[in-house]
């Protein structure tokens, strides 16, 4: 086995994910960036397979501030995705097709959507999946219309990844998801992007 590999399954097993808990996740982060970034062309083939499967789905995270300005702006390390809780059970097996089975880590999620449920690839890709319901989904576009002082959709709005069209969260309510916690050197720089569209 290649050392990449050997690498990428100890960050992927159990007491490794336990220790990365302990670390600062700027730190954890710059290291599934530099060791296995999730990269545009295999983005771009999730996306595409999910679509293909009909699986409800919207964009969001880094790869969604992406799509939201159609380019890629910097590196990330894993595919961030959200669901219903009724949308989730369908995901499971779309995602084991592409290659993806479901993790046990136990990761939780912003104040929006605790729930945050993992796969991982055989070769270390990650998919984040968070669970958005519609309640918090209507607190997330209060938050939004607090910042903003506007009304703000709760719909989806569609972005790019390659060329490929996806729904994504609106910028309104990433602005909304990225407001009051600590954010890492990319969530910051990608806070900035969402919020020149957000105001405009």
């Amino acid at each position: 086995m290649a050392a990449p590999s050997r690498l990428r399954r100890f960050f992927r097993s159990g007491p490794s994910a336990v220790a990365q808990r302990l670390v600062p996740e700027d730190i954890v982060d710059l290291f599934r960036r530099k060791l296995f970034p999730m990269t545009t062309r295999e983005t771009r083939r999730v996306l595409t397979g999910l679509l293909a499967s009909r699986v409800p789905f919207v964009l969001a995270g880094g790869w969604g501030v992406d799509a939201l300005v159609t380019e890629l702006k910097r590196r990330h390390s894993d595919i961030d995705i959200i669901a219903t809780p009724d949308e989730l059970p369908a995901l499971v097996p779309a995602l084991a097709g592409l290659g993806y089975a479901r993790s046990p880590e136990i990761c939780a999620g912003g104040w929006w959507a605790p729930e945050k449920v993992i796969f991982c690839s055989a070769i270390g890709y990650r998919i984040e999946v968070l669970v958005l319901t519609t309640e918090r989904l209507d607190s997330l576009a209060r938050r939004a219309e607090h910042l903003l002082g506007r009304e703000v959709p709760r719909t989806p709005v569609r972005g790019q990844v390659a060329g490929l069209a996806v729904s994504c969260l609106s910028a309104e309510l990433q602005l909304a998801a990225h407001d009051g916690f600590e954010m890492t050197h990319d969530q910051r720089q990608d806070f900035r992007l969402i919020e020149n569209l957000a105001r405009r």
